[in-house]
């Protein structure tokens, strides 16, 4: 694991050179605006900035580019919480199953206040991280998930209610019949809203929800035995002991599908597309 943390006195240091805050970020002053040996230029009306580096990775095979951006990003804005210590941990090419059970003993092993899990496919806004936080510790919310639209075809979103009538009888195109306990929410709200359960295009869960929970977190089959995926299993067990499931509808992600990214802005052109092609 990585791990970036300020060293102590950091912060006071920081403090103690602060001129100004622009977009939540303190302003540093700038040395370059000063004379000789630290001697203040003569120039009295020099402005301190921030000096400004420019990151770049060159892609051309190893990595997907449009996440590899987004999530580049949302790190160097999750840089600017200056009260918040962050690690890094990537499972690679590993079964979703195991390494999210690992993730869950290493938050409580490590004693991480909670953890914050991206979809390796999804495109979070570059501010999720603060909204997330600020869910999650401010508002006291212990799972908090983003808006996400599926893979395939109609692209609902991942969010889904269960019916409180149970199994029904769900009628599609006027004639074709299937029979479900639920059904996925087509849109969602600007606001915080509960769901039965979700998929995690990104979110945080905090830790009290591994303490209170029973092992195993995660998994790939129901009760009674049939094919889930790893995040409704786990929100059906946080369900059962009482946690509530949050999805966030102001924040939004895209979705890497086979031809397009799929977004809440282009998914009706799309699917229009889908259904009038031969």
């Amino acid at each position: 694991m990585w791990r970036a943390t300020l060293p102590s006195g950091a912060l006071a240091g920081m403090e103690s050179g602060l001129v100004g805050v622009g977009g939540g970020v303190a302003v540093a002053e700038d040395p370059s605006t000063r004379g000789p040996m630290g001697s203040e230029n003569a120039d009295s009306t020099a402005v301190a900035r921030r000096r400004r580096v420019l990151l770049c990775w060159p892609i051309f095979q190893a990595l997907y580019p449009r996440p590899f951006q987004g999530f580049a990003e949302i790190l160097v804005t999750a840089g600017r919480q200056l009260s918040y210590e962050f690690g890094v941990k990537v499972y690679e090419r590993s079964l979703l199953v195991p390494a999210m059970e690992d993730l869950g003993a290493l938050v409580l092993r490590e004693g991480w206040d909670a953890v914050i899990v991206f979809d390796d496919d999804c495109f979070p806004p570059h501010d999720v991280i603060p909204h997330l936080l600020i869910r999650c510790f401010d508002e006291g919310h212990p799972i908090v998930a983003a808006a996400g639209v599926m893979r395939n075809y109609p692209w609902t979103t991942t969010a889904a209610r269960s019916f409180p009538e149970g199994i029904s009888v769900m009628v599609e195109q006027g004639t074709k019949k299937s029979l479900a306990g639920f059904e996925w929410i087509d849109d969602l709200p600007n606001e915080l809203v509960e769901v039965d359960f979700n998929g995690f295009p990104v979110g945080i869960i905090h830790r009290r929800v591994f303490e209170q929970t029973t092992q195993p977190w995660f998994g790939d089959h129901d009760p009674i035995g049939e094919r889930v995926t790893h995040d409704v299993f786990f929100c059906r067990k946080a369900k059962e002991v009482g946690f509530a499931l949050k999805v966030d509808g102001t924040i939004r992600c895209g979705h890497l599908a086979e031809a397009a990214i799929i977004t809440f802005e282009n998914r009706a052109s799309v699917r229009q597309a889908v259904q009038v092609a031969p």
